[in-house]
């Protein structure tokens, strides 16, 4: 998968959402969507290295620091889906 500006903006956008909402910065309040979209494309390029692994039949040779990206992600998700009532 070739380098993506487009999806390094959209994700330097996400992270501005979530830094102006923890500023109180009242024009940008969608901290929680900020963090919901970052979470989205890191998912999507991660999908695609997998994807582009498994084609290559080097998924076995999978380095071990997408597995931890992929646990702490999921475990990330998970909390954030149980405390969003909190708020």
């Amino acid at each position: 998968m070739t380098y993506r500006t487009e999806i390094e903006g959209l994700r330097a956008i996400a992270v501005l959402l979530v830094l102006f909402n923890h500023l109180h910065i009242s024009f940008f309040q969608g901290g929680f969507d900020g963090v919901d979209i970052f979470f989205v494309i890191s998912w999507f390029l991660i999908t695609m290295i997998i994807k582009k692994e498994i084609e290559n039949n080097q998924f076995l040779h999978f380095p071990i620091k997408y597995y931890l990206l992929l646990i702490i992600f999921l475990t990330c998700f998970i909390k954030a889906h149980k405390c969003k009532h909190l708020f």
